[in-house]
């Protein structure tokens, strides 16, 4: 123990005099990589300046890529000024490098007339040709010194404007940039507030001019590149698109309160987006240039406009002296919703700010659009209402008619944009925000749901219609105002007409149905002049109502006026009447060969074999043969004589039911039937 004792307190000793010796070979250590990192980067920087000064811009460049390699591994280091040092060295010689291969890059593109100044030509690409080597190698050298962020995207998400754009490209910008600015900005006269379209023409042109080049110069020199995803032509356009892009927010300004500039601006922005989507190739995912129109200044402006414009519009389209003709009449035999001249100048204008908004690409603002198309048919419904009302007096004249035209294809319309895509987008968008809004409780807002699945959201809503109407649509509101118009508008048609029904069958009822004498052999009966009046009254009215209302909507509502016409014969004649043999032909001749025609050839092929059927039914029980009207009496006996607290014998009523089904009867009842069986005269 006293000899292990001895060994540990001299190993202690040992230890506490060599420490700081350990400490000093570490240090030593330290500053001999110290050294030898100083050592590396001065080499390669050596290396860098000799190439220059040799002209060999490729071992340069391969030189850099190892400085930057040597950057990048110190950067975990805590040598903070060895770190500034080399980030230095490396910042010095990028700039050089990038200067020589700049300026080499530069004359090759003036050798062959770089810009373009229209269509690439034959004598152009012999020039290219020439030079193609020394540019294909500058054009790679420039791809591996660029020392911007990648320009390659996340997956799915495309650059942006602000994204770095390659440095080849960029370098093939820079001329192009230059004579904007040389052109668009200061004292030219180009540079004009009230002729964007200048630059815009002018930016086009040169994406057309260079398209050729592009593709099949640039492009395949990428293609072999580590950057093969970028398509040279859309970082081109990108290119062009930041100095417009700059352009747009240095005037925008001074021209956002003047409406003429605004307006102007606007119209010209959204045709230069169209010829940039549609002529010129630009994805749709690629950001462009209206999101400079979504700052609330800008935006609450062009709001603004919309609205000013559609209001002189829509003022100017219903005081026309035509604005409530048909707007298709010339169109024989096409124009079959009758729709007026304003309603669908109104559609027509409601359809060109959904053009405007839609290239948009954030679905706020166009809500806030949607919500202007919102009011502006609120605005023409109350006005449109508050005419119908004060025509209401006397329904038949086109005008008024007019009114139900509009009514309806506002309706039609309205349903069938609801179910396109775009609008399902707008209106899916609305619901999680307002359900983002609803959880909010006041407090920090909740971020929205995960969008809903739109294409299969569509496919659902065709299959089925009730889902669809549970789910409500983006013109719902809009959609049950105008029907309600619409209804209210077919009712006041319907009881005009029905009133003049029940005044003429007053003179109608007043024959002498039970003195009429049946025809032996039967002929066809001469039409009584009460029953002439009915009919040729009801056929005029018809005849307007078909001549002047929509053909989608004659149908149902001549379908109404049949059903109320059936109850006024049945309550007002039959019922007030008894009738012979005679009496009971003459009508049935009135009403299955005369008026039933008449009103068939308005209805559709469905609906007119339900035309009528209560007065039928009534006729066929006065044309029963004596001795089964007395049968069938016998049979109803039961159940129309009870009543006034005598309670209806259930088996009696089946018994009833069944007997009257069995000759056809089904819509009047027993009781019914049984009353009209009494109003029989026979001989």
């Amino acid at each position: 123990g006293l000899r292990r004792g001895l060994l540990q307190a001299g190993a202690g000793e040992c230890a506490r005099e060599i420490r700081p010796l350990v400490k000093e070979v570490v240090e030593l250590e330290h500053l001999q990589a110290y050294l030898q990192w100083m050592r590396r980067l001065q080499q390669l920087s050596s290396q860098i300046e000799s190439h220059l000064l040799t002209g060999s811009l490729s071992a340069a460049v391969e030189a850099h890529s190892q400085l930057d390699t040597l950057c990048s591994a110190l950067k975990p280091s805590k040598c903070t000024h060895l770190q500034r040092f080399a980030a230095a060295t490396q910042q010095h010689w990028s700039q050089q490098l990038r200067e020589r291969l700049s300026n080499a890059f530069s004359e090759i593109l003036k050798e062959f007339k770089w810009p373009f100044t229209s269509s690439v030509s034959s004598k152009t690409l012999d020039l290219w040709d020439k030079q193609q080597s020394r540019f294909s190698e500058l054009f790679h050298l420039l791809l591996l010194l660029d020392e911007g962020p990648s320009p390659s995207p996340p997956p799915g998400v495309p650059p942006t404007l602000t994204d770095h754009v390659i440095l080849p490209i960029e370098l093939l910008l820079e001329p192009l940039r230059k004579r904007f600015k040389f052109h668009f900005y200061g004292e030219k006269k180009t540079n004009s507030k009230e002729k964007p379209e200048w630059y815009f023409t002018q930016v086009s042109a040169w994406i057309r001019d260079h398209t050729h080049f592009l593709e099949n110069r640039i492009q395949p020199l990428l293609q072999v590149s580590a950057l093969s995803h970028v398509d040279a032509r859309l970082e081109f356009i990108r290119g062009l698109l930041q100095e417009t892009e700059a352009k747009l927010l240095h005037d925008l300004p001074s021209v956002v309160y003047n409406d003429l500039l605004m307006s102007h601006l606007v119209d010209e922005l959204l045709l230069f987006e169209k010829e940039l989507r549609m002529v010129l190739g630009y994805p749709r995912p690629h950001t462009s240039l209206l999101h400079v129109l979504l700052d609330e200044v800008p935006l609450h402006k062009w709001l603004s406009l919309e609205k000013g414009f559609a209001v002189e519009r829509l003022s100017a389209i219903t005081s026309s002296p035509s604005a409530w003709q048909p707007a298709y009449a010339s169109l024989e035999g096409a124009d079959e919703t009758r729709v007026p001249e304003c309603t669908e100048g109104l559609m027509q204008l409601i359809a060109g700010i959904t053009n405007r908004y839609r290239p948009l690409s954030s679905p706020a603002p166009q809500l806030r659009f949607l919500e202007l198309q919102t009011d502006l048919l609120l605005e023409f419904h109350h006005d449109l209402a508050a005419a119908a009302r004060q025509a209401s007096h006397s329904p038949l004249v086109p005008q008024f008619c007019a009114y139900l035209n509009a009514s309806s294809y506002i309706v039609d319309v309205l349903r069938n944009w609801g179910e396109q895509k775009f609008y399902l987008e707008l209106y899916y968008h609305s619901k999680r925000m307002q359900s983002s809004e609803d959880n909010d409780g006041g407090s920090t807002p909740q971020p929205l749901s995960p969008p809903p699945d739109i294409d299969s959201l569509c496919i659902l809503r065709r299959q089925d219609p009730e889902f669809a109407s549970s789910e409500g649509a983006a013109f719902d509101t809009v959609i049950a105002v105008f029907s309600s118009l619409a209804s209210d508008i077919e009712t006041a048609l319907e009881q005009h007409v029905v009133g003049t029904v029940k005044a003429k069958c007053k003179n109608y009822s007043k024959e002498k149905w039970h003195g009429m004498v049946l025809e032996k052999p039967p002929l066809l009966p001469d039409v009584t002049s009460s029953g002439s009046d009915l009919l040729l009254t009801l056929g005029r009215q018809l005849d307007f109502i078909a001549g002047h209302v929509s053909q989608a909507v004659v149908p149902s509502l001549c379908e109404h006026i049949g059903d109320r016409i059936d109850q006024i014969l049945v309550s007002d004649v039959i019922l007030n009447n008894h009738f012979s043999e005679g009496g009971a032909s003459r009508l049935s001749y009135d009403v299955t060969k005369l008026l039933l025609p008449l009103l068939s050839q308005f209805c559709d092929d469905v609906a007119s074999m339900q035309l009528l059927e209560r007065t039928r039914e009534a006729l066929n029980l006065l044309q029963l043969l004596p001795g089964s009207a007395r049968l069938l009496q016998e049979q109803l006996e039961g159940v129309v004589g009870a009543g006034l607290g005598r309670a209806v014998d259930s088996e009696a009523f089946a018994v009833a039911v069944a007997a009257l089904n069995d000759i056809g009867v089904h819509s009047l009842t027993p009781h019914q039937a049984g009353h009209i069986l009494r109003l029989r005269i026979t001989s």
